[in-house]
């Protein structure tokens, strides 16, 4: 004897294989813009890092523009970061 064959439950498996795929290619999606999103920190923390040591290094001479030139300086030739002279006003 065979059981009777269930009618309109033939295309339950095409379903979800259709929603396992939706839901990997969203976690995909993400994985990749989290890494852009480190990889992009990562960059600043870098530029950032760079601007604190050539600040540092002129602040033996104890001239007052020479930490915010140099800083300045260091930056921008590290990428596409813009800093300003980091003075109120």
């Amino acid at each position: 004897m065979n059981a009777p064959r269930l009618g309109g439950k033939s295309g339950q498996a095409i379903v979800f294989v259709v929603a396992l795929l939706t839901i990997l290619l969203g976690l995909g999606a993400l994985v990749v813009d989290g890494g852009s999103w480190l990889r992009a920190q990562r960059h600043l923390q870098t530029a950032a890092d760079a601007a604190a040591l050539a600040g540092a290094q002129d602040l033996p001479t104890d001239l007052p523009g020479a930490v915010v030139c140099a800083a300045t300086s260091i930056v921008p030739a590290s990428g596409n970061v813009t800093v300003g002279d980091g003075m109120p006003g």
